[in-house]
């Protein structure tokens, strides 16, 4: 699929637009994209893991980190992933350094908690969200192993066969397959059986309750963590794990509500809120925060990456 931008002029900063129009191919392979790239009939590419090696030392490529995250979800109408010692288990199982190192190796981070770094700072001493708050859940293969066999104890099973549902994309695949392994090997006993399918097949199992543990990315609308809490509150429609908690339903009407005006109260209301969802409750299981690889043709300027809505911001490219 193909379609183009032209230059408006009425906008009201059409001074600042430097090109008449913006041609934008939809591809969903990153393979055809490099290929695209490389003989010249695109100046812009985003890629994923498969196909960094190609650019590697090449002035064309650049990689950043997001404000996107990867997690698991997992849900808590089934009876054993209702199990918090096994939530936990599974949330300590896997190295996420490891996977956004050599598997992603596009920029990916590992993250510790809900909320990504760079999104937000403490009102107060200017800190960075994330360095702030800590690390509320970590690869810990000794503790995952105790805390696994507190499940094998609670659940009346000493083996579990779970299903971890993925989107059909590269990425999501080979998050997948490395989570089985991670699960398995850390987790004797515990047996993941892959599915990947499209992605909105996979957000309809979920809205239905329809699966296990599932693989998954959110992006923020907006630079605060309220963005990422909001989701789990326990009416909310994007609750697909089910997770229930009246005190953390309290925290987040504190912070809309009789803190919304406090900005360093409201602050430590929002580290509270995250820390019992993701240290206490172990409601999902942050996996990394998603970087993006990206090569751009040296002789165009001003392409300037979003962090929030669209991608890419067009307005200010030039051409040399």
């Amino acid at each position: 699929m193909q379609f183009a931008y032209q230059k408006n002029n009425k906008f009201w900063d059409k001074q600042s637009v430097k090109l008449d129009s913006v041609s934008v191919r939809v591809v969903k392979d990153s393979g055809t994209a490099a290929n695209l790239f490389n003989t010249g009939k695109v100046d812009y590419a985003a890629l994923t893991s498969e196909n960094l090696s190609r650019f590697t030392n090449n002035k064309a490529l650049h990689q950043i980190t997001t404000p996107t995250i990867g997690y698991l979800s997992m849900n808590f109408n089934r009876s054993a992933t209702a199990n918090v010692h096994l939530r936990r288990a599974i949330a300590e199982s896997f190295d996420k350094g490891k996977f956004a190192k050599n598997v992603l190796k596009d920029g990916s981070t590992a993250l510790n908690g809900l909320v990504p770094s760079n999104l937000s700072t403490n009102p107060k001493t200017g800190k960075d969200y994330r360095k702030d708050t800590g690390n509320l859940i970590t690869f810990n293969p000794t503790d995952a192993k105790a805390e696994w066999a507190k499940a094998q104890q609670e659940l009346g099973k000493s083996s579990l066969t779970l299903t971890l549902l993925t989107a059909d994309t590269e990425d999501a695949k080979n998050a997948g397959e490395f989570l089985q392994g991670q699960i398995e090997s850390h987790l004797p006993g515990v047996h993941i059986t892959l599915k990947s399918i499209p992605v909105a097949q996979r957000i309809a199992l979920e809205r239905s309750g329809d699966y296990d543990i599932a693989f998954g990315t959110w992006a923020p609308d907006f630079d605060d963590p309220i963005n990422f809490l909001d989701v789990y509150q326990s009416t909310g429609q994007l609750n697909f794990s089910k997770y229930n908690s009246k005190a953390y339903d309290a925290d987040l009407a504190k912070i809309h509500g009789s803190l919304a005006s406090q900005p360093e109260a409201r602050y430590q209301a929002i580290q509270q809120a995250e820390t019992r969802m993701i240290k206490t409750d172990v409601a999902i299981a942050p996996v990394y925060q998603v970087g993006l690889s990206y090569v751009q043709n040296p002789k165009t300027s001003g392409l300037s990456i979003i962090p929030f809505g669209s991608t890419v911001n067009y307005q200010y490219i030039e051409v040399k």
